[in-house]
């Protein structure tokens, strides 16, 4: 059944709260609790970057959208700058204001757009290419953390997953017009399946070979159920939901639309993936790679299977999951 407009905004409304709610909770557990005026600023940037992300998981809106878009170039630019406007909330906590800082996410924004604006159709595959390069490498190299220097330390930065993930799901599902991506707000028994059956199979071969290579140790303890609740809550948000749309929906997907052949497609985006973990410590590891790797086949063949990635999120969650609760990488 499908459901109107007022039950889609109330849907989206209560799932704003819900992140709002769990961004507070995990702030309030870092002791960032007492700094209230920041932390409301930084929350209400993070709820109204979700709704976007939300909002463009409903078929029937991106289908408005890009009635409204048009093909023209004005209203593309429009609807970016509003992806955008919930950093200027950010932007208001003090000692924040650098301009230098605020260019670098719009930079960040506008360059993929203005490529997906204006790169020839005829050469439309290293045009997505290019997008995606775009979109994911100043998140990947931290190009951008700079521009989130409320809390210390760089977690701030968390505001730059639901943008990134926005601007993917607009700039190829609206103005490049993908109908095959699979971001879509629904999850189904077959997603479920397919996600624990992946699940189950990568820790059939990652644990033991993690504890043998000894990148995996296993926790002296484990956390309480408020926090690994929370915890899954902010994985699937922030890392999987994101992560999987990047690696799965465009880059194996652009991989498939290249070579024309699925099982090519699955390895080469897994092999990205894994060499993506290689600058996620403070030197290059390579069983953290090849672990990454052999996740992104799980990853990558439910979505392959599903043509959705509720399944690889999902799967992904379960693995992020284990890893920080039961183990110590």
């Amino acid at each position: 059944m499908k459901r109107g407009p007022a039950a889609a905004a109330l849907a989206i409304a209560a799932f704003v709260v819900i992140v709002v709610g769990v961004g507070f909770a995990a702030a309030s557990a870092a002791g960032l609790g007492a700094d209230r005026g920041r932390l409301a600023l930084t929350l209400a940037a993070l709820g109204l970057h979700f709704a976007a992300a939300a909002a463009l998981a409903i078929p029937s809106f991106v289908d408005r959208l890009r009635r409204f878009l048009d093909g023209r170039s004005w209203r593309t630019v429009l609807v970016a700058a509003a992806l955008l406007s919930p950093y200027l909330l950010y932007w208001a906590i003090p000692g924040t204001a650098r301009l230098a800082w605020l260019s670098r996410v719009v930079a960040w924004v506008a360059t993929p757009t203005l490529v997906a604006i204006l790169w020839p159709r005829r050469w439309v595959l290293t045009g997505e290419a290019l997008i995606t390069l775009l979109v994911w490498l100043p998140v990947e190299f931290h190009w951008v953390k700079k521009a989130y220097p409320w809390p210390a330390g760089g977690n701030g930065a968390i505001l730059a997953a639901p943008l990134g993930l926005s601007l993917m799901v607009f700039l190829f599902a609206v103005v490049r017009g993908w109908s095959d991506l699979g971001y879509v707000a629904r999850v189904d028994r077959r997603d479920l399946l397919s996600a624990g059956a992946a699940f189950l199979g990568f820790a059939a071969i990652g644990i033991p070979l993690g504890l043998w290579s000894g990148f995996l140790r296993p926790a002296a303890a484990w956390p309480g159920p408020v926090a690994i609740l929370l915890r899954g809550v902010m994985i699937f948000l922030l890392t999987a939901v994101p992560e999987e749309t990047c690696f799965r929906g465009l880059i194996q997907g652009y991989f498939a639309r290249l070579t024309g052949r699925p099982i090519v497609s699955l390895a080469a985006a897994s092999l990205v993936f894994g060499a993506a973990h290689l600058n996620n410590g403070p030197v290059p590891d390579w069983r953290y790679a090849v672990l990454a790797t052999l996740a992104g086949l799980a990853y990558g063949w439910t979505y392959m299977r599903t043509r959705r990635l509720a399944a690889p999120a999902l799967t992904h969650l379960l693995v992020d999951l284990t890893w920080s609760v039961v183990f110590k990488g």
